[in-house]
């Protein structure tokens, strides 16, 4: 003969209704990450602080031993030395002119280039675009010195736009035509 017992209903645990658990949660995980970062920027906030140190002391405290870390008399020779022993404004307008010339110039021909393959039939334009991308940049080394120094353009900030160009421009019609395959056929067809 079998028994059969009535089950009452399972008694579930409510949730605790004290928010407690979850914040010390929430508090455990932020200050594991905290650490974490912590762990990870001294170092390079380390060696930062060591070049400022360097910088504003006297070459006398910089070559002490043992290593004297907050300069005792802060200076700012070494900066005055820099600025007024080399031209380093006119190294830093070079820079501008070659980043700002080589980037418009770059934008100005890959931007309509990357249009063109993107809305082409023909991809195998594309392979060129890579091909020219992978080669390492010293493999042009030679015969760029070659024909600059053929054409006049030896030691000129026009040779190395020129230069940056050739590198750069490949990557900028990449991305563009990454940009106009992600555009939608609507959009075209409305302007």
């Amino acid at each position: 003969m079998d028994v059969m017992q009535a089950v009452g209903p399972s008694v579930v645990p409510l949730r605790s209704l004290s928010p407690w658990p979850r914040i010390w949660a929430q508090a455990r995980r932020a200050l594991i990450l905290g650490v974490a970062v912590f762990v990870l920027v001294m170092p390079a906030l380390f060696v930062f602080l060591w070049m400022l140190s360097l910088a504003l002391k006297p070459d006398v405290e910089n070559t002490a031993y043992p290593p004297i870390f907050i300069p005792r008399s802060p200076t700012l020779d070494s900066f005055r030395q820099i600025l007024d022993g080399s031209p380093i404004g006119r190294y830093t307008m070079n820079s501008a002119v070659v980043a700002g010339g080589s980037t418009l110039i770059a934008l100005v021909l890959g931007v309509p280039a990357g249009y063109g393959i993107a809305k082409s039939q023909k991809r195998g334009m594309l392979g060129f675009v890579l091909i020219a991308r992978m080669t390492p940049a010293l493999s042009y080394l030679i015969p760029w010195f070659i024909m600059f120094r053929a054409i006049g353009l030896n030691n000129t900030l026009t040779a190395l736009v020129i230069t940056h160009l050739v590198i750069g421009l490949p990557v900028v019609i990449w991305v563009m035509v990454g940009f106009f395959d992600g555009l939608p056929r609507d959009l075209e067809e409305a302007a």
